[in-house]
């Protein structure tokens, strides 16, 4: 083969190679295949985003459904707070009256001794002027007798 010829076949040779790559890449961007494994994959494709929208609706319900419970415990949890504060302030009053209690216990006490002290000195004295009547008695007796 002459040189010229070579060269035109190499050039006719790139210039079909590179039509017939540019018509594969045009079909494998167009968006279609016909193939049944594509078929299969697009399929395939289909249900798993449907599985995946049916969770979505799934996953917003108990999201829904949890924000209502965490209301409800919040509203609990504020009741609670206030019934503690009460609770402790009821506690706080009950500890007062408590020491007030022991302080008038603790008067009491002495007073109550200082009674008993006195009415016992008080009964020394009675009795011991009882004894002494007595004896003034059969003092007299044994006199006018």
């Amino acid at each position: 083969m002459e040189p010229g010829y070579t060269v035109l076949a190499g050039v006719g040779g790139a210039g079909v190679t590179a039509v017939v790559s540019y018509l594969i890449a045009r079909r494998g961007k167009s968006g279609t295949v016909n193939t049944s494994e594509a078929e299969t994959l697009w399929t395939q494709a289909k249900e798993m985003r449907d599985e995946l929208r049916a969770e979505v609706v799934a996953c917003r319900a108990d999201v829904t459904k949890m924000r209502g419970e965490l209301e409800s415990v919040q509203a609990e949890n504020t009741t609670l707070k206030s019934s503690l504060a009460d609770a402790k302030s009821q506690i706080a009053d009950q500890k007062m009256e408590i020491s007030e209690l022991k302080m008038h216990l603790a008067d009491a006490t002495r007073e109550l001794r200082r009674v008993v002290t006195e009415a016992v000195t008080s009964a020394d004295k009675a009795t011991g002027d009882v004894a002494v009547m007595k004896r003034e008695f059969q003092v007299l007796q044994g006199q006018g007798g």
